[in-house]
């Protein structure tokens, strides 16, 4: 999922939990089980030109502009807020860790081993590719050059790009339905 998903998710997670503590741990394990369903992390190689995922200009950009919208959504600094921004602060984190330990050279820490243990192996996209057209991948590709062969031939079947379609669409109402709901909670119902 898009690091603006997880945040927003995070944020209501958290804003629903009385203890501030558990609100950070269910907003935390968030991260992994939104990552455990089937969905496509493709659009960052084809954004960003195949570049390491959680470095790249790309998933910097998704996130500043998802704290931005949190901030705009949440308005103000309250106990109620500062478990929201706590909480999708938490639910990034895994791809913070991820991103940090690339950058500076010690990555795959306990924290990146469980988020790569849970992390989904297939995205509709893929599976609809495989099974209704017989398409074969470079599966558990072990360089980003396989992900992009697999995007590139994924990107060329019809029955790829609909479930695609599907995942993004699912997505995008996942982030409509909690942007809406911190925007209530902004507003006082």
């Amino acid at each position: 999922m898009t690091g603006l998903t997880h945040l927003l998710v995070g944020g209501v997670i958290a804003s629903r939990t009385k203890n501030v503590w558990l609100g950070m741990f269910f907003a935390f394990l968030s991260h992994f089980v939104f990552d455990f369903i089937p969905h496509n992390d493709y659009i960052y190689f084809y954004l960003n030109n195949w570049q390491i995922v959680y470095v790249s200009q790309v998933n910097i950009i998704i996130l500043i502009i998802g704290g931005l919208l949190l901030l705009w959504l949440v308005r103000g600094f309250s106990l109620a807020s500062f478990k929201i921004y706590l909480g999708a602060f938490f639910a990034v984190l895994p791809d913070i860790s991820i991103g940090v330990g690339e950058l500076f050279g010690f990555s795959y820490n306990f924290i990146d081993r469980v988020h790569m243990l849970l992390h989904t192996r297939w995205d509709l996209g893929e599976l609809l590719f495989v099974r209704l057209t017989g398409g074969t991948l470079l599966h558990e590709p072990g360089s980003y050059l396989a992900w992009a062969e697999n995007w590139h031939r994924i990107s060329l079947s019809a029955w790829g790009n609909i479930g695609w379609g599907i995942e993004m669409a699912v997505e995008l109402l996942v982030i409509v339905w909690a942007a809406r709901f911190l925007r209530q909670i902004a507003n006082g119902r």
